[in-house]
């Protein structure tokens, strides 16, 4: 099984004459419509292909835990948000989102998943008087970022039609799109999300934790949706607080 295969004549050849070849692809590829043979050994990781087409989610896949998982009896250490951002508008825009909610009164950090710290978003930080409540993470080793990512309250793809039409349904076959990587880790640790709600349809049966969406591709309409989520897991971590603390009592 080779994955992401690349589409060249050695590709298609290997498939055409190796019986025991196979192929796992992220995103559609226009040449394999006109390959019936080709495609039937090929299957794509993105759930918008018709039937005819082999396609999965890879959630099924052993998942990798961290040897701390979230503690639910210590539910006032407060919320963790988790946001991927490589770009430096797309960091800025994070954060300018961040400093819109309530997060002193909810107790909320924000982490950015990141290759680079980008020097625009840690001054803007520095500016709003957040820069402490930021982290700019970035993990090379695959296990120790699955495991950072698991300790994630709530995750942002930050991902919508405008800025990235890659990941949406179109007419093409399977919608000629791919997985965002971000929906495997929100499926796989069952993490709270906030998304644009057109990403929010394609997933809709998967998703299984609590979601608030956004219309607009804009830090307004993404802050007051991240408002939302917040508000709700705190009331929820309040009353799990108290729950904990009646049965320590009736213990006593």
């Amino acid at each position: 099984i080779d994955i992401s295969c690349g589409i060249d004549k050695m590709f298609i050849s290997r498939l055409e004459n190796d019986k025991r070849a196979f192929c796992l692809l992220h995103g559609h590829v226009p040449e394999l419509d006109s390959m019936e043979y080709v495609r039937n050994k090929t299957c794509w990781i993105s759930p918008m292909f018709p039937d005819d087409y082999c396609s999965f989610l890879p959630i099924d896949l052993p998942v990798v835990t961290d040897n701390n998982p979230k503690d639910d009896e210590n539910p006032k250490r407060g919320l963790r948000v988790c946001a991927p951002g490589g770009g430096g508008r797309k960091q800025q825009s994070i954060v300018d989102m961040f400093s819109r909610i309530p997060y002193q009164e909810h107790d909320v950090k924000l982490t950015i998943l990141t290759r680079r710290i980008q020097s625009p978003a840690a001054k803007l930080s520095k500016k709003l008087g957040i820069d402490n409540l930021i982290t700019f993470l970035y993990e090379k080793d695959f296990v120790k970022f699955s495991k950072l990512v698991s300790q994630c309250d709530i995750y942002l793809p930050m991902t919508d039609p405008k800025t990235r039409p890659a990941h949406f349904r179109t007419g093409v076959p399977g919608g000629g799109k791919s997985l965002t990587g971000a929906i495997p880790q929100i499926l796989a640790y069952e993490l709270a999300s906030v998304m644009h709600v057109e990403l929010e349809k394609i997933y809709h049966n998967y998703l299984t934790s609590p979601v608030e969406v956004y219309a607009e591709e804009t830090v307004e309409s993404r802050a007051a949706a991240l408002t939302r989520m917040v508000v709700a897991l705190s009331k929820e971590n309040v009353v799990k607080a108290s729950f904990i603390s009646m049965n320590s009592a009736s213990k006593e």
